[in-house]
């Protein structure tokens, strides 16, 4: 008998996608499977579409709230889901044939708490692929999840995992919200959990890039600020002195922070005046934590300036 799953979809005005989202969850060739709509305040026609989908489908739940986040909303679907294996989803965008098919059954051969699998990203500009980025000898074989975090930073986006849901309870884990970027915060405390898993280099989901979604938008002072609080977030883990989780946070804090200065040096001159105090308390934090604990941190955090001199010297160069 297949083994229940629960496909969570937030939808918050996507008139224009949702329809074609949830058909092709219909689409897989998998039965025992509910689908949570989860009409998120929307101020278009979302959410009589949610209703006319429960009307095709038995298996649809829709839920109607006022505006609560794209966090809450994924807090709330968990909550409510019912199967054996959750999937977090976004409204507008699509599945391959056969996700479901060919994940659950290694779910449930292998007793894993997830697996990882490969999205394909999709734009105006044509097809480009969107990978794990898992070294290869990483792929289709069962590994922890502190093993991962060890030797790469994976992919942060939630659409590219399927969870044992009763793991995600037992382990308390759940969206920030009022964050952007809420991923970079949930995946990596996945994984730190060092749950049993697999990485499929299998593509399963089709990510489309459109113009006006979150990650295509000009940046603002938020951006920078958000992603702040996620980097805060490791430093004050690792000064709880979890010394097993020194190597993996001190691998994502570089990767997060050097990312986050990206972020900072492509804003105005305006709006990085407007994140100086966050940036400065950051940069601090960093500064505090010992050699011992995160040397990359370290050396880095202390040669950030000539670190983006050197950047800026090279594309001048090469671009």
């Amino acid at each position: 008998m297949e083994s229940k799953i629960s496909i969570v979809i937030p939808a918050f005005n996507v008139e224009k996608y949702l329809k074609d989202c949830v058909l092709s969850v219909f689409s897989q060739k998998y039965s025992n499977m509910e689908i949570i709509l989860i009409d998120d305040g929307s101020m278009d026609k979302t959410g009589d579409i949610c209703e006319e989908l429960k009307k095709e489908d038995e298996r649809v739940i829709v839920i109607h709230q006022p505006n609560q986040g794209l966090s809450n909303s994924r807090n709330l679907g968990l909550k409510i889901a019912t199967g054996k294996y959750i999937y977090f989803m976004d409204s507008d965008d699509t599945l391959n044939l056969g996700m479901f098919k060919e994940l659950i059954p290694k779910m449930d051969e292998h007793e894993l708490d997830c697996i990882a699998f490969c999205a394909r990203e999709i734009s105006s500009k044509g097809n480009s692929s969107y990978k794990t980025k898992a070294p290869l000898s990483m792929y289709n074989r069962i590994i922890k999840g502190m093993d991962i975090l060890e030797k790469y930073i994976p992919a942060a986006a939630v659409w590219t995992y399927l969870y044992r849901r009763e793991y995600l309870i037992e382990h308390d884990l759940r969206f920030k919200s009022g964050i952007l970027y809420e991923d970079m915060l949930f995946t990596p405390q996945l994984l730190l959990t060092n749950p049993k898993m697999i990485i499929s280099d299998g593509f399963y989901y089709n990510y489309i890039k459109r113009e006006d979604s979150i990650t295509t938008r000009k940046l603002q002072p938020q951006n920078y600020k958000d992603r702040c609080i996620i980097c805060e977030y490791y430093i004050k883990r690792l000064k709880e002195r979890r010394s097993s989780e020194y190597k993996a946070i001190d691998r994502l804090l570089i990767t997060y922070f050097l990312e986050t200065e990206v972020i900072y040096e492509k804003l105005s001159n305006l709006a990085q005046n407007s994140v100086l105090k966050s940036r400065h308390k950051l940069i601090s934090d960093l500064k505090s934590l010992r050699l011992v604990e995160t040397p990359k941190v370290y050396i880095v955090c202390r040669n950030i300036h000539l670190i983006f001199r050197l950047r800026k010297i090279k594309q001048k160069l090469f671009y």
